[in-house]
């Protein structure tokens, strides 16, 4: 009986380390992936929801500097280039233009996504045929006030690429979704021609 036990103790031990070890080896995957497309541009949406006051989904390319974000219902769209960002008001047909700052700076959603887990302790969840669902919680190590403390990662199994990655407050909540790469130039270039009976407001 106690050479079972511990024969079953040492299956066990194995089981869960290679279950460690599969969860390292998925998020370093998925990493690693992340890191070699990035510089063809990347395209994702970005939820954010802050109680009853606010609800709304944008969609964000981003390439080098360069970025265009474009709310769902397509009523704003914001391009920049690290110094200037020009913002088109389809409602009142205008664009402003202005100086980039560290808040204009939309290509930070994608930067979000660079070393993802770092600072945090991963344990998965819940697997399914398409992806695998991991709970993230900040480690007490992680010094950094702006990481949240706890977030649900998604990572697809066919291409190692992070599907979701979600934080929910008492108040807000922000997802980062329907993550894919491949962003020419031209989609996040502003092209004054197809705005040129818009007025123009010059806040530089």
């Amino acid at each position: 009986m106690k050479r079972l036990l511990l024969m079953f103790s040492v299956a066990l031990m194995s089981v869960m380390t290679l279950h460690a070890q599969t969860t390292d080896e998925i998020i370093s995957r998925m990493e690693a992936e992340y890191e070699a497309h990035q510089s063809e541009g990347v395209i994702m949406t970005m939820d954010i929801k802050v109680a009853l006051l606010v609800d709304v989904s944008t969609r964000i390319m981003s390439l080098g500097d360069k970025y265009c974000a474009t709310i769902a219902d397509g009523s704003t769209v914001t391009w920049g280039d690290g110094k200037t960002t020009w913002t088109y008001d389809l409602h009142k047909d205008e664009v402003t233009i202005g100086n980039a700052t560290a808040d204009s700076d939309a290509s930070g959603s994608v930067s979000v996504l660079k070393g993802i887990t770092a600072g945090y302790k991963v344990k998965l969840v819940k697997e399914t045929s398409q992806a695998w669902y991991f709970k993230c919680k900040k480690l007490s190590s992680n010094k950094n006030k702006d990481d949240i403390k706890k977030m649900e990662l998604v990572v697809d199994k066919e291409t190692y690429y992070p599907v979701s990655m979600t934080s929910k407050g008492l108040l807000v909540s922000v997802a980062i979704r329907d993550v894919s790469f491949g962003v020419t130039e031209d989609q996040v270039t502003y092209n004054p021609a197809l705005y040129s009976d818009a007025k123009i407001i010059d806040k530089r």
